[in-house]
């Protein structure tokens, strides 16, 4: 009896063991997609199907992205994904493998921190792979005295001194995918179909066709049309902004990259080897890669800084006492402020989700230190409910960054919200096409409508102050007090950290030129008072400011 019972023992452990090596020799996949919605350079997707038997990809809905207020309709209409939670996966498709793309930003590594750990409870091996940025941020900041580099000048020559980015990875093809079928139930379509924008609660009644349409395969056109542009590529020259460039361009890549749906490195180096062959083989400057430098930028200053998006403890950010005005944000995000430049911005932003870089440097000014004194959180909300490309670290970057909050202080510039405007588009085409009621104005008033005779008003069926609204604030003297404004914020700076009174003094005197060159009740002219008389000056004068660093205060 001993001699079978230790038989029967003897084959339940061997039973045992070839069932376990039978579990572990089984590999179902989880690739979660969260920013990298592509096919093309995914190296986590790659490690999700090498030597899987099973491989399912899901894009969860998350509750701090879909519960939020300010996400727009364009943005959902850009991103719509099915919906789960992982635990549950784990336990219905028995998975022994979770793949993601690395998440740069502080509250997707604190997510991550914890699906990681949950994914260990559950005996799920997790494989996290970076491809959303060029660069091993941790590294820049390791090379900069593990402080991250706050001026982009600073940045460039860390980055000068690393490695190329790692080259992408070739797309997926058809051959891997067929090696991992797999079932799914009967229901599966109606478990995991993608909601639609009805039932996220959004109308639809009246909807305009999308300007940009989601998609890695539509970002994979538009890079190519991106591409052809051989010239510009060849000379490094930024286009001169003109009415077309403000208008949303089939080349256009902001969005795409934002959530992945084209990688950066693919960008990058078609970028690189398109110079070197018409350059022959000369190696590219940095410049050629200005915007996607910008965007590395702003991922390392924000990377390991959880208040990043806010003034409060936030070590970058400087203490500027705004003013409190819900009345004056509601009319600047509803395009209600009576300065036609301004409003056609926000009503093309609202409208299709996107606006040229310069429009934003105009509205953001307008906001903030230019005319109404609002603080840059306000309009970084808006702007992250509106716009497509809104990343959340280049968008509080960039917002800190025109409001001179961080980064780049040359507060003595406003952008004017008539001259501007007027230079870029002297005959009002786009005034006239996101300002309809303005479209029968002559150019000689578009962008000052309340200068019009009152038989130029009437003419063009548009009475100011009846029609359209009058300027809610006067731009001459509103930017000439928040310049003194700012100016004081930042000589107790100055004062603080032991700087130069050179700065001041010249400023003292930028500014007492500009008031004896204003007129009383000038809404429209433009100015902008600079610190140099050369280029040298220019450059020392930027450079002692954007040293400051607000670690002490």
């Amino acid at each position: 009896i001993a001699a079978a019972v230790s038989r029967i023992v003897a084959l339940s452990k061997r039973d045992m063991v070839t069932l376990s090596l039978s579990r572990v020799m089984v590999v179902n996949s989880l690739h979660w997609f969260r920013k990298g919605l592509r096919l093309h350079d995914n190296p986590a997707l790659q490690e999700a199907l090498n030597g899987a038997d099973t491989v399912r990809c899901v894009y969860v809905l998350d509750p701090w992205f879909a519960g939020a207020a300010n996400v727009g309709i364009n943005r959902w209409r850009f991103l719509l994904e099915p919906t789960d939670v992982l635990p549950r996966l784990f336990k219905e498709w028995k998975v022994s493998r979770l793949t993601f793309e690395h998440d740069p930003e502080p509250y997707g590594k604190e997510r991550d921190g914890a699906i990681i750990k949950m994914a260990q409870e559950f005996g799920v091996e997790t494989v996290v792979k970076n491809s959303h940025t060029l660069y091993n941020l941790d590294r820049v900041i390791e090379m900069n005295n593990n402080n991250p580099p706050l001026t982009f000048k600073r940045f460039q020559t860390i980055v000068s001194r690393l490695e190329l980015p790692r080259k992408p990875l070739p797309s997926i093809t058809q051959q891997q995918m067929d090696k991992c079928h797999t079932k799914i139930s009967d229901n599966h379509d109606q478990l995991y179909n993608i909601p639609s924008l009805e039932e996220l609660g959004f109308r639809t009644e009246g909807l305009p066709t999308a300007v940009w349409r989601g998609g890695e395969s539509e970002a994979l056109e538009r890079l190519n049309k991106h591409l052809d542009k051989k010239v510009w590529v060849a000379s490094i020259e930024h286009p001169r902004v003109s009415t077309c460039s403000l208008y949303a361009s089939p080349t256009g890549l902001s969005p795409y990259l934002r959530f992945g749906c084209l990688s950066c490195r693919v960008l990058y180096y078609n970028l690189r080897e398109l110079y070197m062959k018409l350059r022959k083989r000369c190696s590219p400057p940095l410049s050629l890669f200005g915007q996607l430098l910008w965007r590395e930028f702003f991922y390392t200053a924000a990377t390991n800084n959880p208040n990043f998006d806010r003034m409060e403890g936030n070590p970058i950010c400087v203490q500027i006492p705004w003013d409190q005005n819900p009345e004056a944000l509601a009319k600047w995000a509803e395009g209600r402020t009576g300065f036609p430049w301004i409003d056609a911005i926000m009503t093309q932003l609202r409208q299709e989700g996107w606006i040229h870089h310069l429009a934003r440097h105009a509205v953001a000014c307008f906001l903030t230190r230019g005319d109404l004194w609002i603080s840059w959180e306000s309009g970084m909300k808006v702007f992250e409910e509106l716009l497509l490309d809104a990343d959340w670290s280049v968008n509080a970057g960039s917002w800190m960054w025109l409001s001179c909050s961080a980064f780049f202080q040359q507060f003595f510039h406003c952008y004017c919200p008539v001259g501007f405007g007027r230079r870029t588009d002297p005959t009002g085409d786009y005034i006239r096409r996101y300002i309809p009621v303005l479209k029968d104005y002559p150019n000689r008033y578009i962008y000052e409508p309340w200068n019009a005779p009152e038989s130029v008003q009437k003419a063009a069926n548009c009475v100011v102050g009846v029609h359209y609204p009058k300027p809610m604030i006067n731009h001459a003297e509103g930017s000439r007090l928040n310049i003194e404004r700012m100016k004081q914020v930042y000589q107790q700076l100055s004062h603080y950290r032991g700087l130069s009174n050179l700065a001041n003094t010249r400023l003292l005197c930028a500014l007492e030129s500009f008031r004896t060159s204003q007129q009383p009740g000038d809404h429209g002219r433009h100015f902008s008072m600079d610190l140099g008389t050369n280029h040298r000056t220019r450059r020392d004068s930027k450079t002692m400011t954007c040293y400051l660093t607000y670690r002490s205060l």
